[in-house]
Formats: C-alpha cells, sequence, structure tokens
C-alpha cells in the first residue's frame, strides 16, 4: 500500500512539473533570439524611422526610395531566415518571415509599377498576414509567456517614435 502511495506522490510531482517543463522547453534560446530577431531588423526599423515617420504619402516614394526600402526589407527577410527560434515561436517567426518577404517584393512592385498598382495587387497578401498576426502572436505567448515582452519591443519597432503611447491606468 505504502509503495502505491509512494508511486501516486511521484507521478502526481512530475505531472505538475510537466507544464513547466514544457514551457521551459519552448522557451530555451529566448535571450538569444530577441538580440537575433531585433539585430536582423535593425536596418529595416532605422529606414521606417527616418522615412515613412516624416508624415510623407506614401505614393511620393520615388522608385529609388522604393528599392532603397526593397532592399532593407530584403536583408532584414535574410536575417530572419538564418535564425532558429525557440519552438514556442516558430510559428510567429514564420510569419516574420513571410511579412518581410512580402514587404520587399512590395516595395520592389512600388518601385516598378507604383504605389497604388502594387497595393491594389498585393492586398490580399497583406490581409492574409494581418489575418494571421493575432493568432501566431497568441499561439507564441501561450506557449512561452516571456515572448510577450519580446513582441513588445518588436511591436514597439514600427510605431512612430512621435506618437506618445498610452499607459496603463493605475
Amino acid at each position: 500500500m505504502r509503495v502505491v502511495a509512494v508511486i501516486a506522490l511521484v507521478l502526481t510531482l512530475v505531472s505538475w512539473g510537466a507544464p513547466r517543463a514544457q514551457a521551459d522547453d519552448a522557451c530555451a534560446g529566448m535571450e538569444a533570439y530577441e538580440h537575433d530577431l531585433l539585430e536582423a531588423s535593425r536596418a529595416y526599423g532605422q529606414w521606417l524611422i527616418d522615412e515613412l515617420f516624416r508624415e510623407r504619402d506614401l505614393a511620393t516614394f520615388s522608385a529609388t526610395e522604393w528599392r532603397e526600402a526593397a532592399k532593407h526589407a530584403e536583408e532584414m527577410h535574410t536575417g530572419l531566415k538564418a535564425i532558429t527560434p525557440p519552438k514556442g515561436v516558430a510559428e510567429w517567426h514564420t510569419l516574420q518571415i513571410d511579412a518581410s518577404g512580402l514587404q520587399s517584393s512590395f516595395a520592389l512592385s512600388a518601385a516598378n509599377i507604383g504605389y497604388l498598382t502594387a497595393a491594389m495587387a498585393m492586398q490580399e497578401q497583406f490581409a492574409d498576414i494581418e489575418d494571421r498576426r493575432e493568432v501566431t502572436k497568441t499561439a507564441a505567448i501561450d506557449a512561452c509567456p516571456a515572448f510577450a515582452e519580446v513582441y513588445e519591443t518588436w511591436d514597439a519597432l514600427d510605431q512612430d517614435p512621435a506618437t506618445p503611447v498610452a499607459s496603463p491606468t493605475p
């Protein structure tokens, strides 16, 4: 009887530790991942700040400016593809690869056929990215709660630095 009780206790303790072990496994390498993720997006993020946040109408960008955007988006795309994300954020990371590839393709198209034509031609692809964004973010945070902070930093990269961010009310 005591052996059965001890076995039951051990199994209970092991099962309590399983979700934590799974989360740890899903988050393994998160600090290095955050560094690599931000480094891969640095040049494109700086271009966004320098160019897009000057309140210019995107339709006024020249073909040269769109090629510059494509170059930075492609650099980010290449950098993201070289990163191995933690298991728990792999689907979200794949979405970022898809999005940066689309941004690069869009910018090249805008340089070649014009902004509005490129926007119309690619609107379904952008809608697909948007549809997947919240789902993959939520799944990544559920699998790896530590990813929430990484996501906040990542999400802030494409925010206008002049726009105040609302702080939570106490």
